[in-house]
């Protein structure tokens, strides 16, 4: 039987708007105001990131024999059976996922960069189960290129559910949303209106900060201040957290890039934020960066999940 637009939209997590189209049905990790803000002149250079489904993704039960669906454009998808990694499936056009007839917990990882495709023909075998998954607490985070996960490499294959943000929604069985949007940067005018409630917020922002306005780390300082007191205000009584900047290899700018870090954790504490510190949570080795730099690999975000659990006593 094909699920129709509520069975969908029931099984589908960290989307905070769903709608139906013509070519399937649609998602977004932001409003649909939050979207007319990244289209907007200032930021459409970002609107690709913003538009992607990060953190989208079908979670449930079901004693169906088969899964399937289809996807208006290509797409990587990550496939979870009983919580464990099932499946990679690169440049996907959908999924066909047989099963064994018995109730598994299935999760499946939408697209996290470069394209938002629709999802149609939802199917499972008539008179299966399909019950959303149901979780203990929620979780918004907020982000850069690393909280959207670029780029989680495990040998050749880049796995949209091994960033920071994924791993720690199943640790702590989360419903999350997560606004991770390469390339941008402390700016105020991309805090997105309210649309889910979270129990915490993480925010995890200031290495294109460092890169963009080095010569002027002050307009930094001040955008951070006015970011975060205006996402502390949206979410007063929420466990607030941000993190600051994670090490990075700056070469010749590295004691000017750990000053910037230090500096900024003063302005996070400042506006009530549990701070989070950054250098604390990856390797300061290669080794652990997809591009040997800036972006962790499976196994950099796999350290940087644990030690942010640790950090919070989880």
């Amino acid at each position: 039987m094909y699920l129709d637009f509520e069975s969908i939209r029931q099984i589908t997590v960290g989307s905070v708007r769903t709608w139906q189209a013509e070519d399937g049905v649609h998602f977004s990790k932001y409003t649909e105001e939050g979207i007319k803000v990244w289209e907007s002149e200032k930021f459409a250079h970002l609107a690709v990131n913003a538009k992607a489904l990060t953190g989208v993704r079908f979670d449930f039960e079901t004693d169906s024999s088969r899964f399937s669906f289809s996807m208006s454009a290509p797409g990587h998808l990550d496939i979870y059976v009983d919580d464990l990694l099932y499946e990679h499936i690169s440049n996907a056009e959908g999924l066909d996922l047989p099963l064994d007839g018995s109730l598994h917990h299935i999760t499946v990882y939408l697209p996290a960069h470069n394209s938002s495709p629709a999802i149609s023909h939802v199917w499972v075998e008539d008179g299966a189960k399909v019950i959303p998954h149901k979780f203990d607490t929620k979780i918004l985070f907020i982000g850069d290129s690393i909280t959207q996960g670029w780029d989680s490499v495990h040998g050749k294959i880049s796995y949209d559910s091994l960033y920071y943000a994924n791993i720690v929604s199943r640790h702590l069985n989360a419903e999350s949303v997560i606004q991770g949007v390469g390339g941008t940067i402390f700016a105020p005018e991309t805090v997105d209106t309210p649309a889910f409630d979270p129990d915490m917020v993480f925010v995890a922002l200031g290495t294109n900060d460092f890169s963009a306005f080095n010569s002027n780390l002050d307009r930094v300082y001040a955008a951070a201040d006015e970011f975060l007191k205006k996402v502390g205000t949206i979410y007063a009584g929420k466990k607030l957290y941000c993190i600051s900047p994670i090490w990075s290899d700056r070469k010749d700018k590295q004691e000017a890039f750990d000053s910037f870090c230090t500096k900024l954790q003063n302005v996070i504490r400042s506006c009530g934020f549990t701070l989070i510190d950054g250098y604390a949570l990856v390797p300061h080795q290669s080794d652990f960066y997809s591009d040997e730099w800036l972006h962790p690999n499976a196994l950099g975000f796999t350290i940087f999940a644990e030690r942010l659990l640790a950090a919070i006593g989880q």
